[in-house]
C-alpha cells in the first residue's frame, strides 16, 4: 500500500494527509451550507471550527481510554473490552455535542442547523477511507470470494481481503448524494418545504444509512469478539442507532404531520 507521501523533501502519513483533506472539503461543504443561516461569518467559521475540534479531541480520548486504560493486558482479549482504532463513532457524538451547545450559544434552531452540517460528513468520511486504505487499517477478513483484492492489515500481513476500506468510502458517497436528493426532493417549485419534510430529517437520515452501513460492514471486517451474543460492539452500536432514530423519525414525522393537517 501507500502509507506514507513524500511532500517537498517531508514524509507525511497518507492517513493524516487523507484525514486533513477529509476535514477541509467536509467543513467547507458545511460552511457554504451554514451561511443559509444568516449569521455572522466569523460565528460560522468559529462554530466549524470548535465542532472538528471536538470531534478529533474525543475520538483520541477515547481512544487513549480504551486503549490504554481500559484494555489492560488481564481484559484485552476478553469481551468486556477490545482495543479499537481511532473509531469515527466517538468523533461524531463529540462533534454533535459540541454543535448542539453552540447551537444553544448563537440561539439557532438545534435541528435545522444539523440538516445543513450533516449533509459535508459523509462526503469527509468517504475521503478519509481512503486514507484508512493506504494505513491498512479497518481491514477486511481474508475471503476467496471474488470481492477479495491483495491487500495487507495493518500489520503489514497480506492476504486476499474484502476491500472494507473501499466498499466503506463508495456507501459514504452514495448516502452524500442520496442527502443532497432528499433535500432537493423535499422542497417544492415555490421554494416551501414538503409536508412530509421535517427539520432533523437529514440528520436521522444520515445516521439510519450510516449506522445499516456500519452493521453491513462489520459482516465483512475482521471485527472485535462477541459482546451480546453473536454481536460485537460495531453491531450494537449500529442497531442501536437505527432503533433511537427509528423512534425519533417516527415522533417529529407525526408532529409535522399533525401540523400540516395531515391525517
Amino acid at each position: 500500500m501507500l502509507p506514507t507521501v513524500t511532500l517537498i523533501d517531508v514524509e507525511v502519513s497518507t492517513y493524516t494527509l487523507c484525514l486533513v483533506t477529509a476535514l477541509f472539503v467536509g467543513g467547507a461543504v458545511a460552511y457554504f451550507r451554514l451561511l443559509r443561516l444568516g449569521k455572522p461569518v466569523g460565528i460560522l467559521r468559529l462554530g466549524i471550527a470548535l465542532t472538528i475540534g471536538a470531534s478529533l479531541l474525543t475520538m483520541v480520548v477515547v481512544n487513549y481510554v480504551v486503549n490504554s486504560v481500559l484494555a489492560s493486558e488481564s481484559i484485552a482479549s476478553g469481551a468486556i473490552f477490545q482495543p479499537e482504532g481511532m473509531s469515527i463513532l466517538w468523533a461524531l457524538l463529540g462533534g454533535c455535542a459540541a454543535a448542539m451547545l453552540i447551537c444553544r450559544w448563537q440561539q439557532v434552531p438545534i435541528l435545522r442547523v444539523f440538516d445543513l452540517f450533516i449533509v459535508g460528513v459523509p462526503l469527509a468520511q468517504a475521503i478519509g477511507r481512503l486514507g484508512c486504505w493506504a494505513a491498512g487499517c479497518c481491514y477486511g477478513r481474508e475471503t476467496e470470494g471474488w470481492l477479495g483484492i491483495y491487500a495487507p492489515d495493518d500489520h503489514g500481513h497480506w492476504a486476499e481481503r474484502y476491500p472494507t476500506q473501499l466498499i466503506s468510502a463508495a456507501a459514504n458517497l452514495a448516502i452524500f448524494f442520496i442527502l443532497l436528493t432528499v433535500e432537493r426532493r423535499s422542497v417544492r417549485a415555490d421554494g416551501t418545504r414538503q409536508p412530509w419534510a421535517f427539520d432533523g430529517m437529514l440528520l436521522f437520515l444520515y445516521i439510519l444509512l450510516f449506522a445499516a452501513k456500519r452493521f453491513l460492514i462489520s459482516l465483512l471486517r475482521e471485527s472485535g469478539a462477541p459482546l451480546l451474543g453473536f454481536f460485537n460492539w460495531m453491531q450494537l452500536s449500529a442497531l442501536l442507532a437505527i432503533a433511537i432514530t427509528s423512534g425519533l423519525w417516527a415522533y417529529a414525522s407525526r408532529r409535522q404531520r399533525a401540523a400540516a393537517g395531515i391525517g
